[in-house]
């Protein structure tokens, strides 16, 4: 299979659209070189994230399968805790609820009842969290663009890219794509670990995005 994202690690802090050589410094100082989408559909899975009303914190967020013609999860996104309610159509059940919190980067979350805490790092840019489908194993979400924190890639514990989220800037509808690569799906419980915390991680920052603007305006 080809791989549609860089594998190696780089040095220096988040990408600026070159390739680094590769070193030996540090898995925290690194990050992945960013590649183009894939040329056939077999090698990944896209999801598509779409905002009802984008600049109001009290709103609804749907993900989409990749042909959009079937929702997956619904978000309902607010002001008061917890800022996500996350319910699965599949099952017809929320399955996750995430908490913001006015002084702290971390979030705090709940996946199927089991608690789950995501910690910043790189000056809030990325966040990181101990994998309940991997047993423990350490994966991180890091921004792949110095000037986009919203461009993000996820890692897994050996460093190695397994999913991307590309926000949409142009669209309709304010949102972006969630692409992920097969090593998302070895189990369902793993892919919806994935999926559900790439959808907190970046709801958050766009809500801090929301905030900032408001503040600004005012």
């Amino acid at each position: 299979m080809k791989n549609i994202f860089s594998r190696h690690k780089e040095s220096g802090p988040e990408d600026s659209g070159s390739a680094p050589e590769i070193s030996g410094r540090k898995e925290e100082s690194q990050s992945p070189e960013p590649a183009g989408f894939p040329e056939s559909p077999l090698e990944s899975r896209t999801l598509h994230v779409q905002y009802d009303a984008y600049w109001n914190l009290h709103t609804t967020i749907h993900i989409n399968d990749t042909n959009q013609n079937q929702e997956l999860y619904t978000i309902t996104a607010r002001n008061r805790k917890p800022q996500m309610r996350i319910k699965s159509h599949a099952t017809n059940t929320e399955v996750a609820t995430a908490n913001f919190h006015a002084l702290k980067t971390r979030i705090d979350m709940t996946l199927h009842d089991q608690s789950l805490s995501l910690e910043s790092g790189g000056w809030q840019t990325r966040y990181s969290y101990t994998s309940l489908a991997l047993n423990g194993e350490k994966m991180t979400w890091r921004p792949r663009k110095k000037l986009d924190d919203l461009n993000m890639v996820l890692l897994d514990g050996k460093g190695l890219a397994i999913a991307r989220y590309k926000p949409d800037y142009k669209g309709k509808k304010r949102g972006g794509a969630l692409e992920l690569l097969p090593e998302c799906w070895k189990t369902e419980e793993l892919w919806e670990e994935v999926v559900v915390i790439a959808l907190v991680v970046m709801h958050y920052k766009e809500s801090q995005r929301i905030i900032a603007a408001a503040a600004a305006a005012t």
